[in-house]
């Protein structure tokens, strides 16, 4: 079993500066988490007033679950401090954020919300019930946890829906809360654990500290290369099929109600005043509330009618809305208007079936006719 290397981060000034909870946690909150840590967890900590909070990037990279405690001085963390915490969630680090650090700026951050909530304090009894007994964090713990005095804190709680809800609060002043709840950001996971007022000795509860000893053993990440995102070659060769223009109708003719991707080759209009210049994209226009693909291309219009016409189609993830589909060959000679005689023009297309739907763009390039 490998050692899971946690950093306990406190702000350390409540400790510090009020007698009252100094008498609870003279150590600090802190070193209270810490001593209810077994065999298997490395711990080190780190405070507010340390230069970078005692959060370097050599400490950081070096943790691979960071527990948050913080309530009077969250605005004092710097934004920097803050992104670097947030990238290494992202990339896997495991955050487990207590009581109060729910407003701290990293768990808003990675929640996107306000996090707000209610709160009352009137030494009032907790009951915190388990609602997902088959969870890891709850492991060895019965049905409910009961603490004689804490900290009320209610609903509405301003989060995401959580992925998981391991435990709900019930409170001697009837309101409830959403007390224990996991989320995954990036590659880290994150768990929110409501209990542990200052002046309350929560920390020091065994049914507590079983739970942060399970969370650390669930948030730990997984032993693996991170991914690359990068612009990825292909595994192997991307299989292209060739196919003529009525192999084209043919197919349009297969898949004009296929569900949420419209008719794959749609008339050519060729009278929208677009400009497509040889090579480049024929471009796609809207007129009368329709969409069109543009063939106009005033330097092949130019040429002598025995310059071939090319059209390449790559069929992107895109779905055109329904216009005039082309039906037939037939629909496309007799179409009086155009300046092709479609017997003198050779039309092929590649197409490439991508995964992700059917959609498709044109380009256009004239070639001498063979001699």
């Amino acid at each position: 079993m490998r050692t899971i290397h946690l950093t306990i981060w406190n702000e350390f000034r409540h400790e510090r500066e009020n007698d009252q909870v100094r008498s609870v946690y003279p150590a600090g909150i802190h070193a209270a988490i810490g001593e209810g840590m077994g065999d298997g967890i490395k711990v080190r900590y780190a405070t507010l007033d340390e230069p970078e909070h005692g959060l370097t990037e050599d400490t950081l990279d070096a943790t691979d679950v960071l527990i948050w405690w913080g309530h009077k001085a969250h605005e004092e963390v710097a934004d920097a401090i803050v992104d670097r915490v947030h990238r290494r969630v992202l990339r896997g680090m495991g955050l487990i954020v207590l009581h109060s650090g729910h407003a701290s700026k990293i768990f808003r951050r990675l929640m996107g919300t306000s996090c707000a909530l209610q709160w009352r304090v009137a030494d009032e009894k907790e009951r915190l019930w388990v609602v997902d007994p088959g969870h890891p964090i709850v492991a060895g713990i019965g049905e409910y946890v009961e603490l004689e005095r804490e900290e009320m804190y209610g609903e509405h709680f301003d989060i995401p829906a959580p992925d998981e809800l391991v435990m709900v609060s019930w409170f001697e002043g009837g309101e409830v809360m959403r007390s224990a709840c996991t989320f995954r950001r990036g590659q880290g996971k994150i768990f929110y654990f409501r209990p542990g007022h200052q002046t309350y000795p929560t920390y020091y509860n065994e049914q507590v500290r079983q739970i942060l000893r399970n969370a650390v053993q669930w948030a730990a990440p997984v032993p693996r290369t991170p991914p690359d995102y990068v612009d990825h070659p292909p595994l192997e060769p991307i299989k292209k099929i060739r196919l003529t223009l009525r192999d084209l109708t043919l197919f349009n003719r297969c898949v004009p109600d296929a569900p949420l991707r419209r008719p794959l080759f749609h008339r050519l209009d060729h009278r929208m005043k677009i400009p497509a210049f040889p090579g480049e994209r024929i471009f796609h226009g809207h007129r009368d509330g329709r969409d069109h693909l543009a063939a106009h291309d005033p330097v092949l219009l130019q040429q002598p009618k025995r310059i071939r016409q090319r059209l390449l189609v790559d069929v992107a993830d895109r779905a055109l809305q329904p216009v005039e589909p082309l039906r037939s060959l037939e629909q496309f000679r007799d179409d009086r208007e155009s300046p092709f005689g479609s017997d003198d023009l050779h039309h092929f297309a590649e197409m490439m079936m991508l995964p992700g739907g059917i959609g498709c763009r044109f380009h256009c390039a004239p070639t001498l006719p063979e001699v």
